[in-house]
């Protein structure tokens, strides 16, 4: 397991390392396929039929997303059918105007699967895809596996029936579209085809959606021995004369495929799985906690590290702020003045720094304050001198007692929130992360040098 994961690791680096490189080729065999088998199957169009027609359309659709390759693949089929007669051209295209409407309604983003399904049905492996959607996808995927049936066997009844399409007149239009019509929506080997590989994906999806251990091991495992079973009798059902034997290997396949997709999205050990029950005022819970697998990777110091192979990216990132963190605090113990953009500092000593510093700017605040005066109590006027004080007008005891019933308007803090530093930083804990702008604003930094 750890040769496997640590592969699968060097293999996601290299993918994040040449990502949009790997998308476009992935993209371009992809058309390269789809293209080729349209041309060779059906080449009603000689123009389109060559070899330099799939690979230019390929190249240039692989730099656009995958829903115009989809849409590129049927105009190309709708060009083949119009060479071939009108009105199955304009019975294929009513049918694929349908298809799509409702496929994008329910399966937004997902147009690539429709192009998989007719793949898989070309390479004899049809098993393979409601595995692949019963493990991966949702229910919802019963839409691109009824679809690609449909369209795959349209493609083969044309492709295969000797049926005359030519008609001079109308009528004769008429009785080809209600000819062709009739033999595709009728044909009980697609629908029966269709049906099993839903009901399989049904089947995967709702082992693998359980809680019990190796649930993923039992979705696929008894889908793929369903669908051998299925079709064997409906092979002998309908008398269509399949080989048991394509039958058999496709099924084997199928489950490679999904043991393959267990070991690179799922990756859980089982033999640690821990079960919590705990309840509050309005429920019981009951969790089931099952650790991912841990290999251990050679550090430069010949040390080795338990790393969890799910989710690198997210841990390479805290990893990375980790190290900042660790910089940070070395540089502010030992009293470094540059900490860069950010600092990390203790809880406890912030709300220390932030009380002092705003006793500090209260005290100073006092300290600008006049001196008090004695005024005189109620309406008594002072006593008259015999000499004339000096100063300015608003200095002498006359004009400040003229004044002395009115309440003193109090002055406006100009740092308003200097008085919710200590709510800001009540009740923290752990170590906060400040950027420069708080510092400056709480004054930390120039308390620190002090």
């Amino acid at each position: 397991m750890s040769v496997i994961l640590g592969f699968r690791k060097q293999v996601q680096k290299l993918y994040a390392r040449f990502s949009l490189q790997v998308t476009i080729i992935l993209r371009f065999i992809l058309g390269l396929i789809v293209f080729q088998l349209i041309n060779s199957n059906l080449g009603f169009m000689e123009q389109f039929s060559t070899p330099i027609v799939s690979f230019g359309l390929a190249a240039v659709l692989a730099f656009f997303p995958l829903m115009m390759m989809a849409l590129a693949a049927s105009v190309l089929i709708i060009l083949h059918f119009y060479a071939l007669a009108m009105p199955v051209m304009a019975v294929t295209l009513l049918i694929f105007i349908i298809l799509y409407c409702v496929y994008f309604r329910f399966t937004p983003g997902k147009s690539w699967l429709i192009l998989l399904v007719p793949l898989a049905f070309q390479f004899q492996v049809p098993f393979v895809i409601p595995i692949a959607f019963g493990l991966m996808g949702a229910p919802v995927m019963i839409l691109p596996i009824i679809s690609g049936t449909f369209v795959y066997n349209l493609l083969y009844y044309v492709k295969t029936t000797d049926a005359v399409y030519y008609a001079e007149d109308v009528q004769g239009m008429v009785d080809v579209v209600v000819d062709f019509t009739t033999a595709i929506f009728y044909n009980q080997e697609m629908w029966m085809i269709a049906g099993i590989l839903s009901l399989v994906l049904l089947i995967v999806y709702a082992f693998r959606t359980r809680s019990f251990n190796h649930s993923w091991k039992v979705a696929y495992i008894v889908g793929a021995f369903f669908a051998v079973l299925f079709l064997v009798a409906g092979d002998y059902v309908f008398e269509l004369e399949m080989s048991l034997t394509a039958i058999v290997l496709d099924g084997v396949l199928a489950i490679f495929v999904g043991l393959l997709l267990e070991l690179l999205f799922l990756r859980v050990d089982y033999s640690k799985t821990e079960y919590l029950q705990f309840s509050d005022n309005d429920y019981y819970y009951y969790v089931k906690a099952i650790p991912r697998y841990l290999v251990k990777e050679a550090q430069p110091d010949g040390s080795l590290e338990e790393m969890d192979e799910i989710d690198e990216s997210w841990q390479d990132e805290e990893r990375r702020l980790d190290q900042i963190l660790e910089r940070q605090s070395a540089q502010f113990e030992t009293g470094g003045e540059d900490l860069g953009q950010t600092m990390v500092i203790d809880a406890a000593q912030a709300h220390q720094l932030a009380v002092a510093h705003q006793k500090s700017g209260d005290g100073n605040r006092q300290a600008r304050k006049r001196p008090p005066t004695n005024k005189p109590k109620g309406n008594q006027r002072p006593k008259a001198s015999g000499n004339r004080p000096s100063g300015k007008l608003g200095d002498r005891p006359s004009d400040r007692s003229a004044n002395s019933g009115k309440p003193r308007p109090k002055k406006q803090n100009r740092h308003p929130k200097q008085g919710k530093q200590a709510e800001l930083l009540e009740g923290q804990t752990d170590n906060i992360l400040l950027t420069r702008s708080l510092n400056e604003e709480l004054g930390l930094n120039k308390d620190n040098k002090r």
